[in-house]
Parts: C-alpha cells; structure tokens; sequence
C-alpha cells in the first residue's frame, strides 16, 4: 500500500537537524498464505522509487521465514515450558504419592505392631485374670477390692458368709455400711478413707466385730491403697483372716 497524501496527524519524522511530516509512506505487509505475522512501515519525505518498493516486498518475504521461525521457537519453547512444569509436577505428585505410601505403610506396621502387643497384653490378662479367679474362689482368707468410694468390686468366695451374704452380687457395689456385718462398720469405714487419703496401708490389725445375731468375731486385717500410673488412688486392696478360735483358745488358756 502506497500513501502519496499522509495525514495531517500522522507521526513526524525526528532527527538532529529537526522534525517533518511525511510525505510518502508504504506499507507491506508480513504474512504467510493467508495468516497475517506483521506490517513494515516506510515513511519517506518523497516518493520511494519501484525498484526499492521491490526491495521492501522481499525484505518482507525474507522476514516472513524468519518470524515464522521465531513465532514456532517460541510455540516450542513455551511447550517445552509447559511440559518441563507439567513433568516437574507430575514427579512432585509421584514423590508425595510415594511419601503418602510410606507414610501408610509406617501406620499399618505401627498398627500391626499395637494389635500384636494388644493380643499379648490380653493373652497376659487372660491368664493372670484365671489365677486372680482362682485364688478367689479357693483362698480361705477374706480378700476384696473397694473402689475410692468404698464400696465392693470384688470379693472371694469366702467372704460371703463373712458377709452373711448367698452371692457376689448381693455385695457388688455396695459398702460395709450398707452390708453392716457388725457393729464397727463406720469405725471401718472410716480406716478406709484414711488409708486412701494418706496413702499409708496398714498390716496385721486385729478388729473385733459383734454381730446382730450376738456372736463376736476377730479377724486380722491388711489393706493397702491402690494408685494407678498417674499416682490417682483408685481404691483398696483388703486381706482378711478369721482368727476366732485362735483367740478364744489363747483367752481360755490364759483363764487357766
């Protein structure tokens, strides 16, 4: 396209010696088949002659191949970009995926490893809870466990007709208060909650206890605190033994 009338308002030309309008001005454009790349723009102050005009036109062409080229670098560098970025997080997620994995896998092997000390623990408490059974239900000796307020969650077979009672349920969860197996039962009681409070057990102590039904009784009593691992006393450990007919025959030789 060739402008022999430039506008009014078109761009100047500048140099040292100072500025002009245009009075000629070409335009060819850059492009390949039908796709548009560019323009070259040529302002002159007078006609530029077909020869150059020529010249212009094969500038252009040359500069077709060339930013073409450019323009297919550049497509292939932002794709090489955009794979690269795409490969870096593809091998992010690859790396949290096998951290995520490990991470599991470290989980299930802490959890296989807390099942099987879970089965040894509860192999351990089968067994010790058979011997606890055991002992309960063949020791002679009164033995029974209080909670912090006192009443009864385990006692052995032997204590029930202590207790005056036909089972272990009759007793269960209940005090010495409630069960009155004689007549020191607050001054009993009230040993117990000493004994939590201090923390201080007591071995050997002989109680004589009268009961409704007129007979006396004397037995020697342990009972110890129980704390669990965060020192919180959690109750009583009793031990009892029925020592009547020793004390009625050291009474009766000492009368002789």
């Amino acid at each position: 396209m060739v402008l022999n009338n430039v506008p009014h308002d078109y761009s100047v030309i500048s140099s040292g010696l100072g500025q002009l309008r245009p009075g000629f001005l070409l335009l060819v454009p850059i492009k390949m088949d039908e796709l548009k790349i560019g323009v070259i723009e040529l302002a002159s102050f007078r006609a530029v002659e077909k020869l150059k005009i020529s010249l212009v036109e094969k500038v252009a062409s040359s500069l077709t191949s060339v930013v073409s080229i450019m323009k297919a670098n550049e497509v292939a560098i932002k794709a090489g970009e955009a794979t690269k970025l795409q490969n870096e997080e593809m091998r992010a997620a690859e790396e949290e995926m096998k951290q995520n994995m490990e991470e599991m896998k470290a989980v299930q092997e802490d959890l296989h490893r807390q099942m099987e000390e879970n089965r040894k623990i509860a192999q351990e408490f089968e067994i010790e809870r058979v011997f606890l059974n055991a002992i309960m239900e063949t020791i002679p000796d009164f033995v029974y466990f209080k909670n912090a307020e006192g009443k009864f969650i385990r006692i052995s077979s032997s204590m029930l007709s202590y207790l005056k009672a036909s089972r272990p349920e009759d007793v269960i969860g209940k005090t010495t208060v409630e069960l009155n197996p004689g007549s020191n039962v607050m001054e009993i009681l009230k040993m117990e909650q000493e004994i939590m409070k201090s923390g201080e057990g007591v071995a050997g102590h002989i109680e004589h206890i009268k009961r409704k039904d007129k007979t006396e009784q004397w037995i020697t009593v342990t009972r110890i605190p129980i704390y669990n691992k965060e020192g919180i006393c959690l109750g009583l450990f009793g031990l009892s033994r029925d020592i009547t007919a020793e004390k009625k025959l050291s009474d009766l030789g000492k009368k002789k």
